[in-house]
């Protein structure tokens, strides 16, 4: 019994490396925890979470994102309550209000003014 939950251990410990190797080849790639409520990407060198974030008003759909125009942010559903997220204004001017875009090795998106940088 004892060598079946070690091999059971190995297993599930191989798996694991090998999924988050095969998540961490592409930069970039966002996804959200559902256990963690957090959504993360990869850098190019190590995952990360998205934002400094505070709570807002209920909601349903784990997980859905959406640009609130009165807050003009991103915000997504943690399960409960919409998430805004709070980032760092840049000083790269963007005119399309609500792009999101993966460079300097970080999401940003556009406030229509600026490109916020949403990297925690």
């Amino acid at each position: 019994m004892l060598i079946l939950l070690r091999l059971l251990f190995v297993i599930c410990i191989a798996n694991a490396i090998a999924c988050n190797q095969a998540f961490a080849a592409t930069a970039g790639e966002m996804s959200y925890n559902s256990t963690t409520k957090l959504y993360t990407f990869f850098d190019g060198s190590i995952l990360r979470n998205i934002g400094i974030s505070t709570t807002l008003f209920s909601c349903s759909g784990d997980g859905k994102m959406e640009f609130d125009t009165l807050l003009n942010s991103y915000k997504y559903c943690n399960g409960t309550v919409w998430v805004l997220m709070i980032g760092i204004p840049t000083l790269t001017p963007c005119t399309k209000t609500a792009a999101i875009d993966f460079f300097n090795s970080s999401y940003h998106y556009c406030n229509g003014l600026v490109w916020v940088n949403i990297r925690q």
